[in-house]
């Protein structure tokens, strides 16, 4: 199976720290042998090293695939939300793709909530309703 990364929703700076992170996070050393991450440009072109790519080839990232057992979106969400939470980014959460299970994406903070999506700002967790938040929230701030 294949887990696909959504990266459209980043900015470019932004998109460039995340993706240095995410290859860091998963890109493994026999890569060309087993060709578990593949990077998908908007055109439906494939690449494996960004390395050789310029900035503006960047730009044009789509997301990322990565070659996964279904069961562990949640754990490559989990990663996801640990590079956000270390990269100080604060505007943008990640999430399950509402169209697909095996998708996850990246949205600005302000979007997921209008969907109903609320997420910690300290932690990056997310939360069903805003008592859970708030709860939440409050626990860091005893802490």
């Amino acid at each position: 199976m294949v887990i696909f990364i959504n990266l459209e929703h980043l900015p470019f700076e932004t998109k460039m720290k995340v993706l240095r992170e995410i290859e860091i996070e998963f890109f493994p050393n026999d890569n060309n042998r087993t060709d578990y991450y593949r990077i998908i440009y908007r055109d439906n072109s494939t690449g494996n090293d960004d390395k050789r790519n310029s900035d503006k080839r960047t730009d044009m990232i789509k997301g990322i695939e990565i070659e996964e057992q279904i069961d562990m979106v949640n754990e490559i969400k989990l990663k996801l939300k640990e590079i956000l939470v270390r990269l100080a980014i604060a505007d943008f959460v990640v999430t399950k793709d509402s169209n697909s299970y095996e998708s996850l994406t990246f949205l600005e903070r302000s979007n997921a909530e209008s969907k109903g999506i609320l997420h910690c700002r300290h932690c990056g967790m997310e939360f069903e309703d805003e008592m859970q938040l708030g709860n939440h929230l409050r626990i860091h701030f005893i802490i």
